[in-house]
C-alpha cells in the first residue's frame, strides 16, 4: 500500500511538472509571436492586441464552459485508464485462482503500463516456473526410486531363491552323501557372495549418485595408476586368455582426483571387458594428454554392443545381452559414470566390429588442483 501511494505521488508530481513546462512554453511562444508581429506590422499588432482584449472580456463567460469540458475530458480519461487497469487486475486474479487450484501451466499477463503489478506478476511467474521444475524433478526422482526398487527386488530374488532351495534340500536330508551336500553348500556360498556383492554395489551406486558426496582429492600419477591396474589384472586376463597392451606417454601425467574412486572407475570398465570381451585376445589401455585434457581409453575386441543398446550402457541394471549367464549386478558402469561426473569429467562408449572402447575425459580446467 505504501509503495502504491508513493508511486501515485510520483505520477502526480510528474503530471504537474509537465503541465508547468507546457504552460510556460506556450506563454513564451505567444510572447515571441506577438513581438515578431509588432516588428513586421503595427496594424497587425494593434489588431492582435484588440483581439486579446475582446477575449479577456469574454473569458469570464467562457470559463465555466471550458472548465466543464476539461472536467468531462478528465473523467473520461480516468474511466478509460481505470477500465483497462480493472480488466488487467481481474485477469491476474483469475490466473492466481487457477494457480491456487494446481494449474501451474498458466502464466500471469505482464503489463507494461502498471509497473508495480507487472513486476509482481513477473515475479510470480518466475516462482511458479521454479515450483513446476521442482515438482517435475520430484516426480522423476520418485519414478527412479520405484524403478530401482523393482530392479533390486528382481536381482535379489534370484540368488535368494537358489539359496533357499538348496538349504531346503540340505535341511530335509535329501542329498545322497556328503559329497553332494558339499556341492550344494558350495553353490550356496557362491550365491551368497554374489548377493553380498550386489548389496555392496547398490550402496555404492546410491552413494555416488549423491552430487554432494565428498571427494578426497589428491594429485595422482595417472601413468603409474594405469600400469598398476594392468599388473593387478594379469591373473584374470590369463584366465580369459587375454593380454593387456599399454600405450602411455613417455612422461608422467598428473590428475587431481579422488584416487580410490577413480581406481573404481577403471576396475569396473576392465571387469566389464573381462566379462563381455573375452572373445578377443587383447585389452588395450591408452592414455593421452593434450591441450584439451586427459583422455583414457580402454578397449576390448569381443562381441560388439548392439547399436540400439549403446545409449543405455551406463544405466543401472542394464545388460546389452540379457541372454548372457555371466554374473553381474548391472551397476558397475553406472557407478563409473557417477564417479566420473563427480569429477566434472565425461565418459562414453564406442562399439563396432573393430571392438568396444570406453573413454573417460577430464578437461584441462578440471585437472589442476583447486
Amino acid at each position: 500500500m505504501e509503495s502504491t501511494y508513493h508511486r501515485m505521488r510520483l505520477e502526480l508530481a510528474k503530471f504537474i511538472s509537465i503541465s508547468a513546462v507546457l504552460a510556460g512554453g506556450t506563454c513564451f511562444v505567444l510572447m515571441a509571436v506577438i513581438l515578431i508581429i509588432r516588428v513586421i506590422s503595427d496594424d497587425l499588432y494593434n489588431l492582435v492586441i484588440n483581439l486579446v482584449y475582446e477575449l479577456n472580456g469574454l473569458f469570464p463567460r467562457l470559463f465555466p464552459i471550458i472548465f466543464f469540458v476539461f472536467f468531462l475530458f478528465l473523467i473520461f480519461s480516468m474511466f478509460i485508464v481505470s477500465r483497462r487497469s480493472f480488466r488487467y487486475y481481474t485477469e491476474v486474479s483469475q490466473m492466481l485462482q487457477s494457480m491456487a487450484e494446481g494449474k501451474l501451466d498458466v502464466k500471469l499477463p505482464v503489463s507494461d503500463r502498471d509497473t508495480l503489478i507487472g513486476n509482481l506478476a513477473q515475479n510470480i511467474n518466475n516462482l511458479v516456473h521454479q515450483l513446476e521444475l521442482s515438482l517435475q524433478q520430484e516426480r522423476a526422482a520418485e519414478e527412479s526410486k520405484n524403478e530401482l526398487i523393482t530392479s533390486v527386488s528382481h536381482d535379489l530374488r534370484t540368488p535368494l531363491t537358489s539359496i533357499l532351495g538348496y538349504l531346503y534340500i540340505i535341511e530335509q536330508d535329501r542329498y545322497k552323501d556328503e559329497v553332494e551336500m558339499r556341492y550344494y553348500t558350495s553353490i550356496i556360498y557362491e550365491k551368497s557372495k554374489n548377493l553380498d556383492r550386489l548389496v555392496n554395489e547398490l550402496f555404492e551406486y546410491v552413494r555416488t549418485k549423491n552430487p554432494k558426496l565428498t571427494l578426497h582429492k589428491e594429485k595422482i600419477n595417472m601413468t603409474r595408476l594405469l600400469q598398476q591396474l594392468a599388473a593387478q589384472y594379469i591373473p584374470e586376463l590369463k584366465a580369459n586368455r587375454m593380454e593387456a597392451r599399454l600405450s602411455l606417454p613417455g612422461r608422467e601425467v598428473w590428475l587431481y582426483a579422488d584416487a580410490e574412486k577413480l581406481v573404481r572407475v577403471y576396475e569396473n570398465i576392465i571387469n566389464n571387458a573381462l566379462r563381455y570381451g573375452a572373445d578377443g585376445k587383447w585389452l588395450d589401455i591408452r592414455l593421452q594428454e593434450d591441450e584439451k585434457g586427459i583422455c583414457i581409453e580402454i578397449k576390448n575386441y569381443g562381441k560388439p554392443i548392439p547399436k540400439h543398446s549403446l545409449p543405455y550402457v551406463f544405466e543401472r541394471f542394464y545388460r546389452a545381452d540379457e541372454a548372457r549367464t555371466e554374473e553381474g549386478s548391472g551397476l558397475g558402469l553406472a557407478i563409473a559414470k557417477n564417479i566420473v561426473e563427480l569429477h566434472q569429467g565425461e565418459i562414453w562408449v564406442k562399439s563396432d566390429e573393430s571392438g568396444t572402447a570406453f573413454f573417460t575425459l577430464f578437461e584441462r580446467e578440471n585437472i589442476d588442483e583447486r
